[in-house]
């Protein structure tokens, strides 16, 4: 595992390479449940309160109905009820970290109920503006080429948001067939670290599931994409850790910065890289705990990602690839 070399100045780095790490707060503007948000409606303790996050995020009123139905199939009635149970007073942040201390058999059960309602998420998504088509400005200019060499996204994200929304802009910018748009997504470097909900066209790394196919077999095929438990002991990948450690930029956008999460990227992060934070909602004491791991931080004011990728103006793409 590659780690930042403290003593290698940032003019010896490769130039204007960008990593975007993202969290859940990336993804909800186009419909898809914080951590929290996803903790509420898995215990299910207060059906005014889910019915609230579900029509916030966009999602059919259907969707709890939908995942108990394919979740008893698989796991019965008292399973599930325990499950839920211990969800609740285990009082963690989020799903993956109840997986991670608890095991098995919670972890199946998690990865069932995850890959069920982050599909039907997907089905009811509108990938519409915001961050996304900002950054399309950026990424997207006169050729269809997306800067593979100098962006790679690190996502915590379950979800194939981001992928589908750059898929489609390449193929409707340009008049592709969809075969050669997604090959051209491809070579730009995405990396899961909680697993996806499986690969989207190309099965050479992992199982296919289309885009918003909620079809209980999607459902099972999807949650198996999805590992919310070894992303502690496997650590990142060598070519996502070499290539955040020679980022001349790092972006953390709608992250909540969960220690454990924190603890997978940190060893990879130095003062030479230079560091913004978006920070809407995000308590202040988080903001003070990290400031203090990452002292050259910039943080939003409380912006959204949107927001902080705007005021910010200072992103990389900018200065390389074009203005706002």
């Amino acid at each position: 595992m590659k780690t930042r070399n403290e003593d290698k100045p940032a003019s010896q780095l490769a130039s204007s390479k960008t990593t975007l790490i993202l969290g859940a707060g990336a993804s909800r503007p186009y419909g898809f449940p914080t951590a929290a948000e996803l903790r509420e409606i898995l215990v299910h303790k207060q059906a005014r309160k889910v019915g609230a996050i579900v029509e916030s995020i966009g999602a059919s009123v259907e969707i709890w109905d939908t995942a108990v139905r394919f979740l008893l199939a698989r796991h019965g009635d008292e399973a599930l009820k325990r499950f839920q149970h211990e969800l609740f007073w285990a009082q963690t942040e989020s799903i993956d970290e109840f997986a991670q201390k608890r095991g098995e058999p919670f972890a199946t059960i998690a990865r069932h109920a995850v890959a069920a309602i982050f599909l039907q998420c997907e089905s009811s998504a509108y990938l519409d503006g915001n961050w996304y088509r900002l950054l399309r400005r950026f990424v997207l200019q006169d050729e269809p080429k997306l800067p593979d060499e100098r962006l790679q996204v690190i996502t915590f994200n379950y979800d194939r948001s981001w992928e589908v929304f750059f898929w489609r802009a390449i193929q409707y910018t340009f008049g592709l067939q969809p075969g050669v748009a997604y090959e051209i997504l491809a070579k730009l470097p995405v990396h899961h670290v909680y697993g996806s909900l499986g690969e989207l066209r190309d099965g050479s790394k992992g199982t296919v599931v289309e885009w918003a196919d909620t079809k209980p077999e999607a459902m099972e095929a999807a949650a198996e994409s999805l590992h919310l438990v070894s992303p502690l002991t496997q650590g990142l990948p060598d070519s996502v850790s070499e290539f955040l450690c020679d980022s001349e930029f790092v972006f953390f956008l709608g992250f909540g910065f969960w220690p454990d999460n924190i603890a997978l990227v940190a060893p990879h992060i130095s003062e030479s890289n230079a560091i913004f934070a978006s920070n809407h909602n995000l308590p202040r004491l988080t903001e003070q705990q990290v400031s203090s791991q990452f002292r050259q931080l910039k943080w939003g004011q409380g912006w959204t990602v949107e927001e902080c990728l705007r005021e910010w103006n200072v992103l990389p793409l900018a200065s390389k690839w074009g203005r706002v």
